[in-house]
């Protein structure tokens, strides 16, 4: 209520009133002295009391955010760090600017944290108040010198608890006393503003001094008692109840009252107020008895009449604030609220009216163009040229980047790469610290990098950003990035496609042309060697072994050209079985090559529905190239099957410890002749992706040079059953 306009106006033409009430209470003195003069000293103790319970909210103010303060959560975690509590204490200054700093020590006195870090690490375990505050007492000090700042200051303590009740520090804001002096001082501006009065608030302590007074110079100088050759003893007098003292050489009237002690304050202060003697009992009666009546119908008067102006002045002044209440709101404001108030007023509620226009139409630009940078698959980060300080982070980018927004935002993009390894792979792939430092308008660029686990593509546009204050002066950078990942992989999977299909074709030629004339080779072969007599009878044994080996090959080149994965029936397939019986095939070559093998097959694995001696073949084949790439030194060779139900899927991973490949290599297999075996054909593997891929599936190949190689199978099985 007191801070309403209607509030102010009256009392702005009441005080104006009320010093004609001032002048007739003197001019009656002579005529009511001792009762006037009882009043009147009743009144300045009235005052010297009201004063000291404003320096009471004044303390309890302080201890009450002293004790908010200790009461933070980040400050009673013992797992925060450095940072987060020195953020929470600038908060609280900026919120509470009276203070001008804050501490906060551990229990050992050392100083962990201060606001301006002039005492940081330094040791106060032997300050009185940390003493206090550290046997868990709130403690409010005395107004003193301090010797570090030079001039008065006031410290609190209070000890910071976690949630065991255990203390874990101390904190202590300070402050100078000019806050305390400004509500000590309105007193004074009170009685030369309102009464014409040179009246003044001090503040003593209970030694004497005082420690707050108009006069700098009085502050921590003077004793009081001294300086007005009085008895300590009134200061018995003051405890007990307030006192009034006239000093007879200043001719001054002074009233103390006791501030009063509460938890956490227990210093003895003494507000005291001074008037001049002669101004407290000029006559006022007389004219106090005559006006009387006059003063109270002026003031009746006075009082309707700003009553009526101050509603006048703020009916208009509501309904605007009403109106702007139901906006900001989210109202939509339809059309000019009808005022018809004074010309000025109707001015401006017309010039609200259409700021709520453009304010509208801003917000839905805002809001569209926020919604498709958020919505939008492409990332989308601009980066203050100068500082490389990131401005505008999408959620492609959170995405990609795996860094929230509001982490992120502000940040240089130095820190960044320091926070994302995906970022940073980003940056030094696309060279974009050069990149951002070289562009004029804009250019395109293609990059590939390692980013979530694997390999992406992205092609990235570069350009700046005109500054919403000039746009000659391009002060941002605009990267907009869009993941060619996908696109990639299918060219990629084209032309291997594109490939298989033409060395199909040769080959189905090729294996043709040569089939039949080894065929005839072979019959005449074998003829020859039924003669027993013949010398040579070995060499036509090795010519049918190699005949034998080159049709193997042309069955394998047949298998690439026409695979017969469609001639055999679907049925249900036990997986585990299948493993088994594979391992029992090859158990006494792994044995010979001391090669541990080691299989894990999920207990709730279900009968695969698929073609058994196709997935039977790749898995030999498997197999087989793991043990070939263990050697004779062993090693060690794991198979694991397990299923994948919400996607049901059939997962087999054989890993094994063997030589490894190089990446170059790993890009090249599958492809028809290629091979890194001394008598390979390169047909296997290409084989076996065939098979998987005709089945709907894919193998997937990880290596590292001299670490070993992973093959993962993933199958669908359309058909489940357990």
């Amino acid at each position: 209520m007191q801070h309403t306009l209607r509030f102010k106006l009256l009392v702005f033409f009441l005080l104006i009133t009320f010093i004609p009430m001032i002048i007739v209470g003197i001019i009656g003195y002579y005529n009511q002295k001792e009762e006037l003069t009882n009043s009147v000293e009743q009144m300045l103790m009235m005052n010297s009391e009201i004063m000291s319970v404003e320096i009471e909210k004044f303390i309890e103010e302080r201890i009450t955010n002293t004790r908010y303060l200790a009461r933070n959560p980040i400050l009673m975690d013992q797992e925060s760090d450095t940072w987060d509590m020195r953020v929470q204490i600038h908060q609280f200054l900026d919120v509470h600017q009276i203070y001008q700093g804050v501490v906060f020590a551990d229990v050992d006195g050392r100083v962990v944290i201060d606001g301006d870090g002039q005492t940081v690490d330094n040791d106060i375990s032997n300050r009185e108040w940390f003493q206090r505050a550290v046997s868990g007492e709130l403690y409010f000090s005395d107004i003193y010198m301090s010797p570090l700042l030079r001039f008065p200051v006031i410290v609190m303590a209070s000890p910071v608890y976690d949630e065991d009740k255990n203390i874990i520090g101390v904190v202590s804001p300070y402050f100078n006393i000019d806050a305390l002096n400004e509500t000590i001082d309105k007193y004074t501006l009170q009685q030369r503003e309102i009464v014409g009065s040179e009246g003044y608030a001090f503040l003593i302590n209970r030694s004497g001094e005082i420690i707050s007074h108009p006069n700098d110079d009085f502050i921590f100088h003077n004793n009081y008692f001294v300086e007005y050759g009085l008895s300590p003893m009134t200061l018995a007098e003051m405890r007990e109840m307030p006192a009034f003292i006239e000093i007879p050489n200043l001719e001054e009237v002074h009233a103390f009252s006791k501030v009063k002690n509460m938890p956490g304050f227990h210093n003895d202060w003494y507000l005291g107020i001074a008037i001049d003697q002669n101004q407290l009992y000029y006559p006022l009666s007389r004219l106090l008895k005559q006006y009387v009546f006059f003063i109270g119908l002026v003031l009746l008067l006075i009082t309707i009449a700003v009553f009526k102006l101050a509603n006048y002045l703020v009916k208009p002044i509501q309904q605007l604030v009403e109106t702007t209440a139901a906006f900001a709101s989210g109202k939509k404001i339809e059309k000019v609220p009808q005022i018809n108030a004074y010309k000025e007023m109707d001015q401006l509620n017309q010039t609200f009216y259409e700021m709520t226009r453009k304010l509208e139409k801003r917000e839905q630009d805002d809001k569209k163009s926020t919604l498709i940078l958020e919505t939008t698959d492409n990332g989308v980060l601009a980066v203050n040229k100068l500082e490389k300080r990131i401005t505008l982070f999408n959620r492609t980018c959170e995405l990609l980047f795996e860094e929230e927004k509001d982490t992120v935002l502000g940040k240089t993009m130095g820190e960044l790469l320091e926070m994302s390894p995906n970022f940073r792979s980003f940056v030094e792939e696309a060279t974009l610290l050069q990149q951002i430092e070289e562009v004029e308008t804009e250019k395109t660029i293609e990059i590939e990098c390692n980013c979530n686990g694997g390999k992406k593509y992205f092609l990235i546009s570069i350009s700046t950003l005109p500054s919403l204050e000039d746009e000659t002066r391009h002060d941002e950078i605009l990267l907009v990035f869009h993941d060619l990942t996908e696109i990639r992989l299918m060219e990629k999977k084209l032309v291997r496609s594109e490939k298989l299909k033409i060395v199909g074709q040769i080959s189905a030629g090729l294996a043709h042309e040569i089939k039949n004339p080894l065929t005839t080779i072979r019959g005449f072969v074998q003829l020859l060697g039924e003669n027993k007599e013949s010398k040579n009878i070995k060499h036509y044994d090795l010519i049918i072994k190699e005949i034998d080996r080159v049709n193997g090959i042309i069955n394998d080149l047949l298998n690439i050209a026409k695979p017969k994965v469609n001639s055999e029936e679907n049925t249900y397939v036990n997986v585990k079985n299948l493993i088994n019986d594979i391992l029992l095939l090859t158990e006494t070559q792994m044995k010979n090559k001391n090669i541990r093998v080691f299989t894990s097959i999920d207990e709730e694995m279900p009968l695969i529905f698929t073609k058994e001696s196709k997935l039977k073949q790749v898995l030999i084949n498997l197999v087989q190239n793991a043990e070939e790439a263990l050697g004779d030194d062993g090693g060690k060779l794991r198979i694991h099957a397990s299923y994948h139900w919400p996607m049901e899927d059939l997962i087999i991973t054989i890993t094994d410890t063997g030589i490894g490949m190089d990446p170059q290599t790993v890009e090249q297999l599958g492809i028809p002749f290629f091979t890194t075996k001394k008598d390979g054909t390169g047909l296997g593997l290409t084989t076996s992706f065939q098979i998987i891929e005709d089945m709907g599936g894919t193998i997937t190949v990880s290596s590292e040079k001299g670490e070993g190689t992973t093959f993962e199978i993933r199958l669908p099985n359309k058909k489940q059953k357990r």
